[in-house]
């Protein structure tokens, strides 16, 4: 029963092919572009080049945004602050817990078509090449690639694109729906040595030190290529880190977001040798953000809110554009991603779907009016709205006592709710449909053998999340964090 949405769209589809008169459904118009997704997992919106950082992170990135046809939005927001409920939103065009998964289930429900699905059904040969739990094929994302190539730790983006590249070689058919992501920007920051000391090479402090006494923690630095670092000693006891080494370790996330760009650069010269870049619809965008010290001198995203954790680089190139390129400071949410494809190919889309499509901040003809100026999102500690604005953050405490809610002036500054009433009902009046909590991090899909199981989650481990409550550390493993 409930694979009967997927077996529906696809009947639509074929209704629609026969229909229509050759492979396009849209009678008349081009033959229907390629599309390339590229994810930058967990690379926030200003340490990149298009907000105006003052270090060069993001040459390529940058330089996509300046290409005929090339929109950058100044305001693009993610719907979770983790990897598995961010994609699946984007997939599934549903908010983080209107599909649940990460927070109430580990796998997407078959009830939900995902894009990819959409894309095959309507001719599209897809194919993904990514890495990490998060992706795994338990969580229900590879539904609808015909390729699915997936590394069960996180990839940087170079052997990634390697692979992506090489499937490009063998002349898949076309249309083709691309979906590429590298891990370079998550912790614990791996970067290769050409650009791990870009940003701060005179640096010899406790990071570095043989002294320290969580070296042999596998978030931590090894040699001068990677530091994660999400808590500093002595924070627990009131004191803070030195603000060197807070430095450095801004440095070392600026550096592998270098690194995550190049390969963004890579694949994007790829593409142009092959005569694929024109033609093709180009997306970049990142999942997440990332703390870089602002809670607790924590690095890390998962448990944490804010505008660093969602506020994410979106640059969409429309093919054959020859318009000047454009920013738009629309306030989207990327739950808006699958909708918006799926609207400009003018394909029928699922009816559980509920995200907006921005096709109209394209500057293309949408059915859909301007964004209502609110997104949501959800991380492990807590709920978040943003407006133009205003910032509503609503917290978990421990046990089941009710969330701590406080409203901030665009998303800074003291708790203001008591002076604002209205915006503060407005915005919460937005999350009322969610549940009492967001619920602990830990889920995975049902069924699972158990050697898949453990290897699921010492991946998860390994980069920084919290395991199932009650779930002891892996043998010469750190245990996960209390929750907050």
């Amino acid at each position: 029963m409930p694979q009967l949405a997927t077996i529906a769209l696809i009947a639509i589809a074929t209704m629609s092919l026969s229909c229509g008169g050759g492979d396009d459904p849209r009678d008349g118009e081009a033959p229907r572009p390629n599309i390339v997704l590229v994810s930058l997992d967990t690379v926030r919106w200003d340490h990149t080049g298009l907000s105006g950082y003052p270090r060069n992170t993001t040459p390529s990135l940058d330089e996509l945004a300046g290409l005929p046809g090339a929109t950058t939005f100044e305001r693009a927001y993610a719907a979770a602050a983790w990897s598995l409920p961010s994609y699946a939103s984007m997939f599934t065009g549903l908010d983080a817990l209107g599909h649940g998964v990460g927070f109430l289930q580990g796998a997407v429900d078959p009830a939900h078509a995902t894009l990819a699905e959409v894309l095959s059904a309507y001719g599209y040969q897809t194919a993904a090449f990514n890495s990490g739990p998060h992706l795994d094929t338990s969580t229900g994302l590879d539904r609808g690639f015909a390729t699915y190539d997936n590394l069960e730790s996180m990839s940087p983006m170079a052997p990634v694109v390697n692979r992506a590249l090489a499937w490009l070689d063998e002349a898949p058919a076309e249309p083709f729906f691309l979906f590429v992501v590298g891990y370079d920007a998550h912790s614990p920051y791996t970067a290769p040595s050409a650009f791990a000391e870009l940003y701060d090479p005179d640096y010899d402090g406790f990071l570095h030190r043989s002294d320290n006494p969580k070296r042999d923690d596998p978030c931590e630095l090894r040699g001068a290529t990677r530091t994660c670092m999400r808590t500093f000693p002595g924070n627990r006891q009131g004191g803070g880190p030195d603000p060197q080494d807070l430095t450095h370790a801004i440095a070392h996330y600026d550096a592998a977001v270098r690194s995550v760009d190049y390969g963004l650069g890579r694949l994007l010269h790829g593409l142009e040798q092959r005569g694929l870049l024109d033609d093709s619809l180009i997306i970049v965008l990142a999942d997440h953000g990332e703390g870089l010290g602002e809670e607790r001198a924590r690095f890390h995203h998962d448990d944490q809110v804010g505008d660093g954790v969602f506020h994410v680089p979106l640059v969409v190139r429309m093919p054959g554009g020859t318009d000047a390129p454009r920013r738009s400071d629309e306030l989207i949410s990327l739950t808006g991603l699958s909708p918006t494809i799926i609207e400009y190919l003018q394909l029928q889309p699922p009816a559980s779907a509920t995200g907006r499509s921005f096709l109209g901040a394209l500057g293309q003809p949408s059915a859909v009016e301007p964004s209502e100026g609110v997104v949501l999102g959800a991380s492990l500690c807590c709920y978040w709205a943003r407006s133009p604005g205003w910032e509503l953050r609503g917290r978990r405490t421990q046990n089941d006592a009710p969330m701590r809610w406080s409203l901030h002036r665009d998303g800074d500054g003291p708790d203001v709710q008591g002076d604002e009433p209205e915006v503060f009902a407005g915005l919460q009046g937005w999350l009322a449909h969610w549940p009492y909590h967001p619920g602990r991090y830990g889920k995975l899909p049902h069924g699972l053998e158990e050697d898949r199981k453990q290897a699921l989650q010492k991946a998860l481990r390994q980069g920084g999340y919290w395991t199932a409550e009650g779930e002891p550390p892996a043998e010469g493993e750190p245990p996960a964090e209390a929750s907050p």
